[in-house]
């Protein structure tokens, strides 16, 4: 009895009555008066997090509206810590967008498909439920797998594509059921991305209260087509008619958080190990002597995503995934030895624990295409380079910044911005990275 009493003490949250009280210090927050959403409002509860709730809490008190109007819905993971959460907001109904008990019928759903597959760029084909996009599909696989690609041969891929299309009957009944006049959810991907989706194919609003770098960013979409355009940025035509002044002080704060990012100083994940973790300097005349690469040669940096981190988020026209761009861009590497190529891994390799960079390519048989070390400082890395490719990561950004010539093979969250040239097509990009599009 002892030991087990011992047991069950150790698996306690220890972080629970933390929580409880967080949570229902979150209830002080003043509600405006009259609500600003007609009907009932779901809630997302797929994914937990205290910054979500927070931001899901002021959400609610900015629309005038309290948990009593509001319904849970739950996914696979931390049931009861979501419910007990929603509970303390008043939510007393909830709805689940997965159920192992019920997954068998979905499964042969999920078998039909299967049969149809000859390759994984099927998958992006198949004819689905609510018109999903086979993205949403492909890119729960890929995660859930933590690789670069789909591995067909996996004996899981019919159950998580029958969780995908049980999450999407269950979303739809529960719009049906309740007409809903707001969802707010976590995240574009996985069982609540499928929730976005079929609630825009309804004409439901959707607001994911999303926060980066300190900051809460709301983000508001009314139509389907607005899925795959994630803003967390002030819109181009809105930039033109900013007054001066507030245009400066958005620039001192723009300089203030590139400095610390690149510094170390900034807490998010990839700017941790981008620039806090690795701590071997590097020059370009050590780089190049490391090499044994001319110097006067201008050096291309090409910047990976991670592999498995949602290749679709933005809709990804060019290639099927991260994998297939860096294997182009190795490709037309090879035959330019007029520039030295340095491909970088992204940082967050190590932290995501899948498959690397190293595992997927061999950096050995062409003398001016090498690999980085993990370990150089990301900032002397770039530094060192005289232009940066990336898919749509926030490198591009950071060269930007710094002056450098910055190429993206697919639309993402900036190429608006007019800071990097955007491939426009696969073709495309073969032939600006082949004529070196910075001259």
């Amino acid at each position: 009895k002892g030991f087990r009493q011992w047991v069950n003490s150790k698996r306690a949250d220890p972080h629970a009555q933390a929580r409880v009280d967080f949570e229902n210090e979150l209830s002080s927050i003043p509600c405006r008066e009259g609500a600003l959403v007609g009907g009932s409002i779901l809630i997302d509860a797929t994914w937990d997090n205290p910054n979500y709730w927070l931001r899901v809490r002021l959400l609610l008190a900015a629309i005038g509206t309290d948990g009593s109007r509001c319904e849970g819905v739950l996914g696979e993971f931390r049931v009861p810590e979501q419910r007990g959460t929603l509970q303390r907001m008043g939510v007393t109904r909830f709805h689940s967008l997965a159920d192992s008990s019920k997954l068998s019928s979905f499964e042969v759903q999920a078998d039909a498909l299967l049969k149809e597959i000859e390759k994984e760029t099927d998958i992006l084909s198949w004819s689905l439920p609510c018109q999903i996009p086979g993205g949403l599909i492909y890119d729960y696989i890929v995660k859930r797998q933590n690789h670069a690609f789909v591995q067909l041969g996996d004996p899981r891929l019919r159950t998580w594509i029958a969780e995908m299309l049980q999450s999407a009957q269950a979303a739809r009944e529960a719009i049906e059921r309740e007409s809903p006049g707001l969802i707010i959810r976590s995240h574009s991907v996985g069982l609540c991305g499928v929730l976005a989706w079929v609630g825009l194919q309804a004409g439901v609003r959707v607001i994911m209260p999303h926060g980066a770098f300190g900051l809460c960013r709301f983000w508001s979409l009314e139509k389907p087509e607005h899925f795959f355009k994630f803003y967390e940025r002030i819109p181009l035509a809105e930039r033109e008619t900013i007054s001066n002044t507030k245009r400066g002080k958005l620039e001192n704060l723009g300089e203030e958080k590139f400095q610390a990012r690149v510094s170390g100083a900034s807490s998010d994940v990839g700017a941790i190990y981008a620039y806090r973790k690795p701590d071997q300097t590097i020059t370009r005349e050590s780089l190049c002597k490391h090499f044994d690469w001319n110097p006067t040669k201008p050096i291309v940096g090409v910047f990976s995503s991670c592999w498995s981190d949602y290749p679709h988020l933005f809709g990804m026209d060019n290639f099927l995934n991260f994998h297939e761009l860096i294997q182009a861009t190795i490709r037309v590497a090879s035959n330019k030895p007029d520039c030295n190529w340095l491909f970088k891994a992204h940082p967050c390799e190590s932290w995501y624990d899948g498959v690397r960079m190293a595992d997927l390519f061999q950096f050995d048989e062409y003398p001016h295409v090498r690999q980085s070390n993990l370990w150089w400082s990301g900032v002397d890395v770039l530094n060192a380079v005289d232009s940066v490719v990336t898919c749509h990561g926030t490198v591009g950004v950071e060269a930007a910044v710094l002056g450098k010539p910055v190429l993206m093979a697919e639309r993402g969250w900036y190429d608006e911005a007019d800071i990097a040239h955007r491939a426009n097509s696969r073709s495309d990009y073969g032939q600006l990275l082949g004529e070196y599009w910075p001259s």
